[in-house]
């Protein structure tokens, strides 16, 4: 079963209320990686007030980034050693099956995917809307609650490339970059000292994932139209944001669309800056 097939016959699953009962919220290794960029210690205070039940924290920064350097960008990836570390600090197998979840924006969740896919974990679940609102727990319990929304991605390892900055000038690959527009264009940059984009970059803003209407992940086929119009010429992709984050969901939104390889340049524009000659901001 593909990528594609796997997500859809999730989906159809999911309502199966023999299946939701089935699956008690013990069963999981719960991780909440809900984050602030305005904030770095806004998460783990959040969590230290109200979580799910038996959820450990992980935290961006310290348990989700490897060590930063004058030529890294701001969130580069743990080293074999750190993955090894966050495995065994939590008694973690690669058969434990494991559901991460944040404040519904599926960045820093995703970020956990694809770390634990990275330390070679395969049964590893997104909470598509993250930590329930006050209406999701009074209505529904915390175990059925639960089991409605996540679905597994599993990636093989050929559909996942990590590049390098050296690697992103290939003619035959679209680089999209997940920030919002203004971003893109270099008319903000709240974060990193330089504005812009990597040269020839298409914008394919990460937000425009989660539709208004449903409060919820566009339909399954929103994704492959999403990206036939997007690049219809170009054989891959190579997506990136400001520091590995965002543009982890517009990766998984790439292999919902195509059951091919992705790829991903982790260390994004807060990288990429530092390679070319722009003058910073005063």
């Amino acid at each position: 079963m593909n990528f594609y097939d796997f997500f859809a016959s999730f989906n159809a699953s999911s309502n199966n209320d023999v299946k939701l009962k089935q699956s008690k919220l013990t069963s999981f290794r719960l991780f909440d990686c809900r984050f602030s960029l305005a904030d770095i210690q806004w998460g783990r205070k959040t969590f230290n007030q109200t979580s799910l039940p038996n959820a450990e924290y992980l935290h961006l920064d310290d348990d989700l980034s490897g060590v930063k350097n004058a030529s890294t960008g701001r969130h580069p990836l743990p080293s074999k050693a750190q993955l090894d570390n966050l495995l065994n600090r939590y008694k973690l197998t690669k058969d434990s099956p494991i559901v991460v979840f944040d404040g519904g924006e599926l960045a820093f969740a995703a970020r956990a995917w694809l770390i634990f896919q990275l330390a070679g974990c395969n049964n590893v679940k997104i909470l598509f809307e993250g930590y329930p609102h006050k209406s999701n727990r009074e209505f529904l319990p915390s175990e059925i609650w639960l089991t409605q929304n996540p679905f597994n991605i599993f990636v093989e390892p050929a559909l996942l490339q990590l590049v390098s900055i050296k690697q992103l000038n290939h003619a035959d690959q679209c680089l999209i970059d997940a920030r919002e527009s203004a971003r893109f264009k270099g008319e903000q940059e709240p974060i990193d000292p330089v504005a812009g984009t990597i040269a020839n970059a298409k914008n394919v803003p990460w937000l425009d994932l989660k539709s208004a209407s449903i409060g919820n992940w566009q339909d399954a086929s929103w994704h492959k139209e999403r990206y036939s119009k997007i690049a219809p010429t170009f054989q891959s992709f190579c997506h990136f944001c400001g520091s590995g984050v965002t543009a982890i969901p517009n990766l998984i939104s790439a292999l919902l669309a195509f059951n091919q390889a992705q790829k991903l340049y982790i260390g994004g524009w807060s990288e990429y800056y530092k390679s070319i000659d722009q003058p910073k901001r005063p």
